[in-house]
């Protein structure tokens, strides 16, 4: 007996140093070579205001280095520091002297949640990180505009953050103010009226396009005809409960008006709860009357080069309204505050009269209006607040199977208003083979669209597929772009009226 609890007593040793050396060879660190001010997966870039430097995120997707980092470069492509971060960057702002990085998550040790990180860039050579906001979902992009104190930051799921930029950034706030059924990716700040206007996206391979709807008759939420009238509501959209209860399909064609002095401080018809713990910037559910008449519906019709509307089942019948969606970036025009431009996507199958720059002009005040008496909002019809017009994407030397217009920029380059492209497609949107021709800049004149030049083909070597994800732009013409797959930035010259022309690959 005593023999045998011996033997136990030895086994149970001999486990326990097994365990031991697992885990010690377990907790073990992976060796990774340091970034450094090499390129890792750029996935975004951004130029200061003066257009002397060029700032661009490594995001490292491919774990090479176990680090990102956000790499500074004047403008003639010269690599001056890099700032180490963490993995799996998502995107890059740079307005004023503000920059602001959103991080992924991401499996090593250190970022295993969502960042918002906050930089001064007074000395633009060495940012300096002011503030560091975690979040708890996949930030897409983030939304400022220069000499504004407000920022946005909206992620994948659909979450909308809005936020202040105090003067000591150290002390900037973010807040949950919204969650929608898809992303309101393109953000645009209109600090005349006081608003953050998005408009909606689908991240992934484009299911939803653009549909020519009727909206003849008015509904009531149980799907009861209420009045032979429109209200901006597509009829297939309200006629039954279930219509109604269908925010994702709804979402898809609606853009957002945040009245962002209303929410700002003690914001009206809030209640105080354990998800809304202030009236400041509340957050404030799907069901409640604010968000909903936060929504409009977004419909448009587009003229061609000559002047002729796009061609179209229902363009002559007035019951009928051009539904759109899958809006990538918004740009405020350099000399207009009541203008600004967006940038929209789709599968020509399904959004045949898609992918193209268009300019918006706001020409009504778009707040709602609140009916005390009725405990309602109204808001005037998007048709009297808002005028599209298309400056990119015209049908000629511009359409192409491939074309999906992404990021881009509208600077006044040579005293000419000039609109700058990247056109790329996600994996998920093409084959492999199709790769030369899935990724160009292309550049054009905002009121002379007749003129139009890209970048296309084989870099040096023929191997060496250009891939450009990401656009940023000064007002020399200098402009960069990164090749996420190709671990490089490319810089080129936009000439307006004559050519683009690659000046240097950075690697």
């Amino acid at each position: 007996m005593i023999k045998r609890t011996t033997d136990v007593n030895a086994l149970m040793c001999v486990l326990s140093a097994l365990t031991v050396l697992i885990l010690s060879g377990c907790a073990r660190k992976e060796q990774f070579p340091p970034l450094g001010t090499n390129l890792a997966s750029p996935v975004d870039i951004s130029v200061s205001d003066d257009g002397k430097y060029f700032y661009a995120l490594n995001a490292d997707f491919e774990r090479k280095y176990n680090a990102g980092s956000i790499l500074v470069m004047d403008n003639e492509g010269n690599k001056l520091k890099a700032l180490e971060i963490p993995r799996m960057g998502r995107s890059l702002n740079v307005v004023g002297n503000v920059m602001i990085a959103t991080l992924d998550f991401a499996a090593d040790a250190g970022n295993s949640q969502p960042h918002v990180y906050i930089y001064d860039l007074s000395d633009p050579i060495s940012p300096q990180l002011k503030r560091d906001i975690v979040i708890d979902c996949s930030p897409v992009a983030s939304s400022m505009r220069k000499g504004y104190k407000y920022f946005a930051v909206t992620c994948a799921n659909g979450s909308l953050f809005v936020g202040t930029l105090e003067t000591d950034l150290s002390q900037s706030k973010l807040n949950k103010v919204r969650q929608f059924s898809r992303p309101f990716r393109a953000l645009h700040f209109d600090a005349k009226r006081n608003l953050l206007i998005g408009f909606p996206d689908q991240p992934d391979k484009p299911s939803t396009g653009d549909s020519e709807l009727a909206d003849a008759n008015s509904y009531n939420t149980i799907g009861t005809l209420t009045a032979s009238i429109p209200n901006e509501i597509p009829d297939i959209y309200e006629q039954t409960r279930r219509a109604w209860a269908d925010l994702a399909v709804r979402q898809s064609y609606q853009f957002l008006v945040y009245d962002i002095a209303a929410e700002e401080k003690n914001a009206p018809n809030c209640t105080i709860s354990a998800t809304t713990p202030s009236c400041d910037f509340p957050y404030r559910p799907s069901t409640d009357l604010v968000p909903q008449s936060e929504l409009r519906w977004l419909y448009f019709r587009l003229n061609d080069y000559s002047g002729a509307p796009d061609e179209s089942t229902y363009f002559n019948n007035p019951s009928y309204k051009y539904y759109r969606t899958n809006f990538y970036a918004v740009r405020p025009d350099p000399e207009d505050s009541d203008v600004f431009y967006l940038s929209q996507r789709g599968a020509p199958s399904i959004s045949p009269n898609a992918n193209q720059i268009i300019r918006v002009r706001i020409t009504g005040e778009l707040h709602a209006t609140y009916d005390e008496s009725k405990k309602t909002y109204t808001s005037l019809p998007t048709s009297e607040e808002m005028q599209f017009e298309r400056v990119y994407g015209f049908k000629g030397s511009q359409v192409s199977q491939y074309s999906y217009p992404g990021d881009f920029r509208v600077v006044m380059i040579n005293n000419q208003k000039t609109v700058v492209v990247n056109n790329f497609r996600d994996l998920v949107n093409w084959v492999r083979g199709d790769a030369t021709g899935s990724y160009w800049i292309g550049a054009s004149l905002v009121d002379d669209p007749t003129w139009y030049s890209q970048l296309t083909g084989q870099l040096s070597p023929s191997n060496d597929i250009r891939t450009y994800y990401q656009v940023a732009v000064n007002n020399s013409g200098r402009g960069a772009s990164c090749s996420f797959y190709g671990n490089q930035i490319i810089f080129f010259d936009v000439v307006p009226g004559s050519a683009i022309n690659i000046t240097k690959q950075v690697r």
